[in-house]
């Protein structure tokens, strides 16, 4: 009887720990992912942009400006841009960040509500 009960206690232990490590490896995924999704995007943005300045470049050319100075004017539209994000520093690293809670949470309220329904159900 304490054996069968021994062997009960020990395969629910072992269930919550390969419950655990399955939660740890679907949150690390969904984190990896979105580490993944971003730095696509930031390379993207990076070649649009890129490529954005250098037309923009050659439009202020064709309009009559010297092509140093209309680099010089793309230049200055970069850095005003650079300035603005940095100001806004603190309300970009608060939008990662509350993304990041969000994700790592969200499978605990999921887990939370699976419980309470495996108790009532007892």
């Amino acid at each position: 009887m304490f054996d069968n009960v021994k062997e009960k206690i020990t395969r629910r232990i072992q269930i919550r720990i390969d419950l655990f490590k399955l939660e740890v490896i679907e949150r690390s995924s969904g984190i990896m992912s979105y580490f993944m999704f971003a730095l696509i995007c930031l390379f993207i943005f990076f070649a649009v942009i890129l490529f954005l300045g250098f037309g923009m470049s050659e439009l202020f050319t064709d309009m009559g400006m010297s092509r140093g100075g209309s680099f010089m004017l793309m230049t200055g539209i970069y850095v005003l841009l650079l300035t603005t994000i940095v100001l806004m520093r603190k309300r970009i690293t608060g939008l990662f960040s509350d993304t990041f809670v969000r994700i790592l949470t969200e499978e605990e309220k999921d887990s939370q509500l699976e419980e309470k329904t495996e108790t009532t159900e007892k």
